[in-house]
C-alpha cells in the first residue's frame, strides 16, 4: 500500500511538472502569430473566403491552456458584394488543463467584443452562410460514414463529469440581415450578455446547480415593419442539460420602441415572469406572468393607451396545444377575465376560451380617452356597461357565441362572428327583450335645431340618412345578420316584435324581411340598395297595415293631422347618388286607405261655406261661423302613380264623409320640392250652409266645388275656386229656368189636350150611354107590364 501511493506521489508529480514545462517552453519555442498566414490560407482554401487577422494572437498554457486573439474579419460569400461576413474585435478563451484528468471541464470567463455577422439572402434565395454550412456538414458527413459505429458509442461512454465555466461577458455585438427577395433590412446593435459563474452539479455535471445570473441587452431596427428601440433581459437560470430541462426564475424583459405600433410616439414593453421548459417533453410553462404595455402616441385618444395582463400558460409542443388560465386584461377603466385554450399551435392555431368584461363606466371612460362624451336626452344613460362572452376562432376569425351585452338596463344576446380581419366579414344573431333608444339620442334642444321632417318608412329613413351617399362604406360592407326587438321606443314612436336580417357584400345591400308591429298594425318591408355602381339604386317593397296613424303621429311629432285605420303600400325605386338625386328619380306606385278618421285642421265644409258666402244672390252672404276641428270622413283611398318624384293626382283620390265627396282630379305633388303643381281636387258638398242671422242656402248641395293647390305642402297653398262655384250656381239656375219654363209648357199642353179629348169623349160616351140606357128601360118597362096584366 505505502508503495501504491508512492508511485500515485511520484505520477503526480510528474505531470504538475511536465505541465509547468509545457506552460514555460511553449511561449518560447512557439509564436502563433507566425503562422497568420498559414491560417489564412488555410480558411481560404476551405471556404474561400478571405480570413484577415489585423491583431495579435496570444496562447497561454498553464494553469490555464487559453488563447486570445486580436481583431480579425471573415470576408463575404463570392457572388455576394464585397466586404466583411463577420468580424471579431478580441475574444478570450481558456480552459483549466489539470482538472480535465478527472473528466472535468472548467473554464474561466469567455470574452468576446465586437463580434459583427452580416447575414444576406440574394434574390435567388441563396444565403451568404449556405457555403460554410455545406461544407462543415458535408465532412462531418463524411467522418461519418468512415467511423465505425462503435464510435459514436463510445463517445457517449465518456461524457464531461463535470462543466464549469466562468461565464461569459459578449459587448458590442451586432448582427445585421438583409433579404434581397423582400427587401427586409434588419439591424441589431451594441449586444451584451452577461452571465455569472456556471456553477455545475456535483453528483450531474451537464446541470447548473447554482441559479445563473443572466443579462442581455441590444439595439435593433428594421424596415419591414419599421421599427426601432432597444430590448434587455435578465433572468436566474438553472438547468439539467442532460434531462433538457431549464428553468428561468424572475424572468424580466424590458423592450422600448418607435415604429408600427406607434408611428408618432413610442411603445414599452416590460414582462415578469418565471419559465420552465422541458424540451424532452416539449413542455413549456409561464407561471405569473405579467405583461405590461404603454404606448405613448398623439395619435391616440388621450395620447396614450396603458395595457396591464396577468395568466399563467402552459403549452404542449408535442400536441400544440396551449392553455392560459386565470386570464386577466385591464387597460384603464376597462378590466377582462377569463381563460383560453389553444390548438394547432404550430400549423393554423384555433382557440376557445371565455371572456367576461367587468362592468364599466362608458361616459368615464370616453373622457378619460380625451373624447366627446355625447349629450343624450337622459343623462344617466352610458354609465354602466358588460360583456360577457365564450370565444373561438383563429388566425383570421373569431365568434362570440354565446354572447351577452349589457348597457344601462339593456340588454343583448345572441352571438357575433368576424371572418376575415382584412376585410371583415360580420356575422350577428342578436336579440334584445326592450330598448328606449330615445334616451340616447341628442337633446330635444339640439334636435329642434336641426329637425328634419321625420321618414315616413323604415326605408324613406335609410334611404335619405346623409347628404351624399356612403359608398365605400356600402362597399366595403360584408354583412349577414339578424336582429330581435320585443319593444323599442324611437322617435316617441312604441313598436314590438321588430325582426329584420340584414345582407351586405361588395355595395349590395339587402334589409328585408322587416317586420314591425306598430299602433293595433303592422308593418312589412323589403328594403334593397344597391351602390356597386357610380349611382345607387334603392328600392322599397314597403306595407302598413291596421295602423291606427294617429296615435302613431301623435307620438311621433305631437299632432295627430290625420286619424283613421291605415292600410299603406309602397313599391318604388329610385337612382342617385345623393337624397336629393333619389327623390328627383322616384318612380314606382303607392296605394292607401284611411277608415273612419279625421283630417285635423282643415273643416271642408266651413271652407267652402265661407268662400260661397261670398257670392252674390245666395240667401245668406257669410257662414259667420267658426271652423270645427277637422274634416271626419268614412274613407280616404288613393292609387297613385309615382314618376320621376312626382305624384301623379287621378280620380282614384277619393274622401267619403257624411257631407260631402272628394274625388283626385289633375295635377301632382312633387316630393323633392314638397309642392303641389297645379293640383286639382273636386268636392260634392250634401250640406246647407247657415248664413248670417240664422239663414240658410242650400244652393251649394250637389254642385261640383273645385278646389286647386300651388305651392308648398301647407293649408294655405289651397283655394276654393269660387268663379268656378259662381258659374257652377249659374248654369244650376237656368237648367232650373228651363226646368219650370218645359213644367208649364207641359202643363198647358197637358190642360188643353185634356179639355178636347174630354168633350170628344164625353159626346160619344154620352150616345152611347143613352141607347144602351133606352134598350134597358124598356126592356124593363115591357117586363113590368107583362108581370102586372098577367095575373
Amino acid at each position: 500500500m505505502r508503495s501504491l501511493l508512492k508511485a500515485i506521489g511520484i505520477l503526480i508529480a510528474i505531470i504538475v511538472i511536465f505541465f509547468a514545462a509545457v506552460a514555460i517552453i511553449v511561449p518560447i519555442y512557439f509564436h502563433p502569430n507566425d503562422y497568420k498566414d498559414e491560417i489564412a490560407a488555410f480558411v481560404q482554401d476551405k471556404t474561400g473566403r478571405e480570413l484577415a487577422i489585423e491583431g495579435d494572437i496570444v496562447l497561454s498554457v498553464f494553469p490555464w491552456l487559453a488563447i486570445e486573439l486580436g481583431a480579425l474579419e471573415l470576408g463575404n460569400a463570392p457572388g455576394f458584394p464585397d466586404g466583411k461576413f463577420a468580424r471579431l474585435e478580441k475574444m478570450e478563451i481558456g480552459v483549466k488543463i489539470l482538472p480535465l484528468l478527472s473528466k472535468h471541464l472548467e473554464m474561466r470567463k469567455v470574452t468576446v467584443h465586437g463580434l459583427e455577422l452580416n447575414l444576406a439572402k440574394d434574390k435567388d434565395g441563396r444565403t451568404n452562410w449556405a457555403d460554410l454550412a455545406g461544407s462543415q456538414g458535408e465532412q462531418e458527413e463524411e467522418q461519418a460514414k468512415d467511423e465505425p459505429e462503435e464510435s459514436a458509442q463510445e463517445e457517449g461512454m465518456f461524457p464531461l463529469a463535470a462543466l464549469g465555466v466562468g461565464g461569459l461577458d459578449i459587448r458590442d455585438g451586432a448582427l445585421e440581415w438583409h433579404d434581397a427577395q423582400t427587401n427586409q433590412h434588419y439591424e441589431l446593435k451594441g449586444l451584451t450578455i452577461e452571465t455569472g459563474e456556471i456553477v455545475p452539479d456535483t453528483t450531474n455535471g451537464l446541470a447548473i446547480e447554482e441559479p445563473l445570473d443572466v443579462k442581455i441587452s441590444f439595439d435593433f431596427e428594421g424596415n419591414s415593419p419599421p421599427l426601432r428601440g432597444h430590448a434587455a433581459t435578465e433572468t436566474k437560470l438553472t438547468a439539467d442539460l442532460a434531462a433538457g430541462t431549464y428553468r428561468l426564475s424572475d424572468w424580466k424583459v424590458t423592450t422600448n420602441l418607435t415604429g408600427v405600433p406607434a408611428p408618432n410616439g413610442k411603445v414599452t414593453l416590460e414582462i415578469d415572469t418565471d419559465a420552465s421548459a422541458d424540451l424532452a417533453k416539449q413542455i413549456i410553462e409561464l407561471s405569473k406572468l405579467h405583461v405590461t404595455t404603454k404606448l405613448a402616441d398623439p395619435s391616440l385618444p388621450g395620447g396614450k393607451l396603458d395595457l396591464d395582463v396577468t395568466t399563467d400558460v402552459s403549452a404542449d409542443l408535442a400536441k400544440q396545444t396551449l392553455h392560459a388560465r386565470d386570464l386577466r386584461i385591464a387597460t384603464g377603466r376597462i378590466t377582462a377575465n377569463g381563460a383560453i385554450d389553444v390548438s394547432r399551435l404550430m400549423e393554423n392555431p384555433a382557440f376557445k376560451g371565455n371572456i367576461e368584461l367587468a362592468r364599466f363606466n362608458p361616459r368615464a371612460l370616453l373622457a378619460e380617452l380625451g373624447q366627446q362624451v355625447p349629450e343624450t336626452a337622459d343623462p344617466n344613460v352610458l354609465t354602466s356597461a358588460s360583456v360577457v362572452a365564450g370565444l373561438q376562432g383563429t388566425a383570421d376569425r373569431i365568434q362570440l357565441q354565446p354572447l351577452t351585452v349589457r348597457l344601462d338596463d339593456i340588454t343583448l344576446n345572441g352571438q357575433v362572428k368576424v371572418a376575415n380581419f382584412s376585410s371583415p366579414a360580420i356575422g350577428f344573431d342578436l336579440e334584445a327583450a326592450a330598448i328606449n333608444a330615445d334616451r340616447y339620442l341628442p337633446p330635444a334642444e339640439a334636435q329642434a335645431q336641426g329637425k328634419q321632417p321625420a321618414p315616413a318608412t323604415p326605408g324613406a329613413a335609410a334611404s335619405g340618412a346623409s347628404s351624399q351617399l356612403p359608398f365605400d362604406t356600402l362597399r366595403n360592407l360584408n354583412v349577414d345578420g339578424k336582429a330581435r326587438i320585443g319593444k323599442l321606443t324611437l322617435a316617441k314612436l312604441h313598436l314590438s316584435d321588430i325582426a329584420l336580417a340584414v345582407k351586405a357584400k361588395g355595395g349590395d345591400v339587402r334589409i328585408a324581411p322587416v317586420k314591425v308591429n306598430l299602433y293595433q298594425g303592422n308593418y312589412a318591408g323589403n328594403i334593397r340598395i344597391d351602390a356597386r355602381t357610380d349611382k345607387a339604386r334603392v328600392s322599397l317593397d314597403e306595407k302598413l297595415t291596421g295602423v291606427q296613424i294617429g296615435s302613431l303621429l301623435r307620438d311621433l311629432q305631437g299632432d295627430d293631422m290625420i286619424s283613421g285605420q291605415l292600410r299603406f303600400a309602397l313599391d318604388v325605386d329610385a337612382t342617385g347618388a345623393t337624397p336629393e338625386d333619389l327623390k328627383k328619380t322616384l318612380n314606382g306606385k303607392a296605394g292607401f286607405t284611411f277608415q273612419d278618421g279625421m283630417i285635423k285642421g282643415i273643416d271642408v265644409v266651413h271652407t267652402i261655406c265661407d268662400a260661397a258666402g261670398q257670392i252674390p244672390g245666395l240667401s245668406g252672404t257669410s257662414t259667420g261661423e267658426a271652423a270645427s276641428e277637422g274634416t271626419k270622413f268614412q274613407k280616404l283611398t288613393g292609387d297613385l302613380s309615382i314618376k320621376n318624384g312626382r305624384v301623379g293626382i287621378n280620380n282614384t283620390l277619393s274622401l267619403e264623409a257624411p257631407l260631402l265627396r272628394v274625388r283626385g282630379e289633375s295635377g301632382n305633388v312633387d316630393i323633392g320640392t314638397n309642392r303641389f303643381n297645379n293640383t286639382k281636387f273636386i268636392v260634392k258638398p250634401a250640406f246647407t250652409c247657415q248664413g248670417q242671422g240664422g239663414r240658410a242656402f242650400d244652393e251649394l248641395s250637389g254642385v261640383d266645388v273645385p278646389i286647386s293647390c300651388n305651392g308648398p305642402l301647407e293649408a294655405g297653398s289651397c283655394r276654393v275656386d269660387v268663379q268656378a262655384i259662381i258659374n257652377a250656381l249659374a248654369n244650376k239656375k237656368i237648367e232650373k229656368v228651363k226646368e219650370k219654363a218645359q213644367e208649364k209648357i207641359k202643363e198647358k199642353l197637358e190642360e188643353t189636350i185634356s179639355e178636347k179629348v174630354g168633350q170628344q169623349l164625353g159626346e160619344q160616351l154620352g150616345e152611347q150611354l143613352g141607347d144602351e140606357l133606352g134598350k134597358k128601360a124598356l126592356e124593363n118597362l115591357g117586363g113590368a107590364l107583362e108581370g102586372l096584366f098577367g095575373r
